[in-house]
């Protein structure tokens, strides 16, 4: 079983696996605007914004001994249904944003979990990517991905 654990003050959570008492995986939630496509832009209502207020997904990292065994996804379906609780209380936010390293396996990874490319236009460099564990100034291409919280039942 993977326990959330958040420190209180930020937004940063460890996922801790209660059997081992051993961290697992580790991510962070930032408030965000996004620019959506068109097709996902509310229409006919007195808001109709081109950005939308979201949350952001950082820094969602798995063990890599426990990667393609199902931990990423069970931490994305978490956010999703914790963001789908908070819209109660912040009902402004409608979606999940994140920057995925541009490879196969990453893209493939997010989409498997129903995020779509924002815009094909829209990719970036970031300035740091991680390397044996540790932050190194080197450019890595990304490219934003959302997931739309109205789409959950």
């Amino acid at each position: 079983m993977i326990d959330m654990q958040n420190d209180g003050a930020l937004n940063a959570y460890a996922c801790i696996d209660t059997e081992k008492d051993y961290p697992v995986a580790f991510f962070t939630l930032a408030a965000t605007s996004l620019n959506v496509p068109p097709e996902f832009r509310e229409t006919g209502k007195d808001l109709n914004w081109d950005n939308y207020p979201s949350i952001q997904i950082d820094y969602l990292f798995v063990d890599k001994d426990l990667q393609h065994h199902g931990v990423g996804s069970y931490i994305l379906s978490w956010i999703k249904l914790t963001a789908k609780q908070r819209r109660h209380e912040f009902e402004a936010y409608r979606f999940l944003f994140l920057n995925a390293i541009m490879t196969e396996q990453a893209i493939r990874f997010y989409k498997k979990n129903d995020f779509v490319i924002a815009e094909e236009d829209d990719q970036m460099e970031i300035e740091q990517t991680l390397e044996n564990g540790l932050f190194v100034d080197d450019k890595e291409c990304v490219v934003p991905m959302f997931f739309d919280l109205n789409s959950l039942a």
